[in-house]
């Protein structure tokens, strides 16, 4: 049963090592990957999540809603901390065959994330809400006394990722511990305003990163911040929008170009190529406002795209 289970998330994933799966006319929202069935959509925002103010903060979001910190499958589902937890609360419509037994659980030892850390038994769990852990002194079944050593656990054992900076690890102590205590009361659908301030906010912390030339701290934000650019992109399917995907695309070229720059130790051309960066971003987003009533961010849009079944 246990093998049959993960066979059947691969073949939901689409997954195969070898050979990946062709490219769909039109791209998929990752959300929908882990989501149980398009009426528990998990595309909303959290009304009371106020923008994070500090910069070990806007650090710890931009980590948070990223999957880059996470390796193998992970990785390619596209799956992050927000994944599981939206607005630092619990997502009761995640699931994925062969880690969770209904929606909103998940099994923390499983083969499919992570083999080496499976112990043999198919044991989902309902995932918890992250809300109020500045209040709490143990986490996890393992009941962990401190928290950053319980979300690098997360990272590194539960999801095979490679071990992340210190000040990573940090920053998404900060931002979960600034979480508001109690669940939100409502949601509303994402909006393009909202994912380009996050973009123009995370942008701002590179700098620290690039300044120290620490390569491993800015390698691991620039990942992020390319995954933060490919989530609005998702959101520009269809016909019609070529020139806003262009755009997206280019933005993701030249962060990718940054990091290469900074794997070079070629430090000065990053700080100068990530100024730039920023300078084009925040002066050409008003491209992608003008045709958001064309995009996925339009409610009719999303319904309509989710009642084609995603397509």
């Amino acid at each position: 049963m246990r093998v049959a289970l993960v066979l059947l998330a691969l073949l939901a994933a689409g997954a195969n090592a070898q050979v990946p799966p062709p490219p769909a006319p039109v791209a998929p929202l990752a959300e929908l990957r882990w989501s149980a069935g398009r009426s528990a959509f998990a595309g909303a925002v959290a009304e009371d999540l106020d923008p994070p103010a500090g910069q070990m903060e806007v650090l710890g979001e931009l980590l948070f809603s990223s999957p880059t910190l996470f390796g193998g499958l992970g990785r390619r589902f596209g799956l992050s901390c927000a994944a599981c937890h939206p607005g630092g609360h619990r997502n009761a419509s995640f699931f994925i065959p062969g880690v969770s037994d209904q929606p909103g659980t998940f099994d923390p030892t499983n083969p499919l994330f992570n083999l080496a850390t499976d112990d043999g038994r198919f044991a989902p769990i309902e995932i918890p809400t992250l809300r109020g852990v500045a209040a709490k002194s143990a986490f996890g079944a393992r009941g962990e006394p401190s928290l950053k050593r319980f979300i690098r656990a997360v990272i590194v054992e539960e999801f095979a990722g490679a071990e992340p900076p210190e000040l990573a690890l940090d920053a998404l102590v900060a931002y979960v511990t600034a979480l508001p205590p109690k669940p939100p009361r409502h949601a509303r659908p994402a909006r393009l305003a909202d994912d380009l301030a996050a973009v123009a906010r995370q942008t701002a912390v590179m700098e620290a990163p690039l300044a120290r030339e620490d390569a491993s701290l800015a390698l691991t934000t620039l990942a992020a911040l390319r995954a933060g650019i490919g989530r609005v992109h998702e959101r520009f399917a269809g016909p019609g929008l070529e020139d806003e995907r262009a755009l997206l695309e280019g933005w993701g070229e030249a962060l990718g170009q940054i990091e290469r720059g900074v794997e070079g130790g070629a430090w000065p051309r990053a700080r100068t190529a990530h100024a730039a960066w920023r300078k084009d971003f925040l002066r050409r987003s008003e491209n992608l406002v003008a045709a958001e009533a064309r995009s996925l961010y339009s409610p009719d849009r999303l319904a309509d795209f989710l009642n084609r079944g995603g397509r």
